[in-house]
């Protein structure tokens, strides 16, 4: 499956390196299969690249916490609000047995 979805993706630079690794594994006399920098202008190329990708990475891991925190502060704020509810629920409910226990011992009573 994750082979599936990294073959129609761009493959993140940790992928890259496995993908090398592998491919090295299976035929080792294929140095070509490796993408290995053939100067050091391409090797810093690549490695700013990756750079790029995990300042990516960690900014969108940043937003995501955010997104929880805010979620989570949300939640919260939605069960006080839900116990609020509870609350005046059983006591509204309350106030009416109240009521309603008055109008029956007041019935009672105009029949007797």
């Amino acid at each position: 499956m994750s082979e599936i979805f990294h073959n129609r993706f761009n493959l993140c630079g940790v992928c890259e390196i496995e993908r090398a690794y592998l491919a090295r594994e299976s035929n080792p006399l294929n140095l070509n299969l490796l993408n290995v920098p053939q100067n050091n202008q391409e090797a810093r190329n690549d490695f700013s690249r990756l750079e790029n990708k995990i300042d990516r990475l960690q900014e969108q891991v940043t937003q995501l916490i955010e997104l929880q925190k805010e979620d989570q502060k949300r939640i919260k704020s939605l069960e006080n609000e839900l116990e609020i509810e509870r609350k005046h629920s059983k006591d509204v409910d309350s106030w009416y047995r109240k009521i309603l226990d008055n109008m029956i011992s007041n019935e009672k009573e105009r029949n007797n």
